[in-house]
């Protein structure tokens, strides 16, 4: 069984006082809610972009995998039942 778990601590950047006036001034030009759909998709992509690709047995279809695992507790109970 693999187990996956994401920790997320943010605190605010530490902006200048020219970096939050560019910001507001391209938050102004776009306006707030274009720019948050632009930020959104952004770290959509770059958490997309940080995923890694699955390898190995866990890049086999689900399926697969369970037919697999059935067969061997399977095969695993005939043996059992042998002895």
């Amino acid at each position: 069984m693999i187990v996956q778990y994401s920790y997320i601590s943010w605190s605010p950047p530490y902006l200048t006082e020219g970096e939050e006036l560019e910001l507001g001034q391209r938050i102004a030009a776009v306006g707030r809610e274009q720019f948050e759909r632009e930020f959104r998709e952004s770290i959509k992509k770059a958490h997309l972009k940080n995923q890694t690709p699955k390898s190995g047995i866990a890049a086999w279809p689900e399926e697969i995998r369970y037919i697999i695992l059935i067969v061997l507790f399977g095969v695993g109970g005939l043996f059992l039942l042998r002895a």
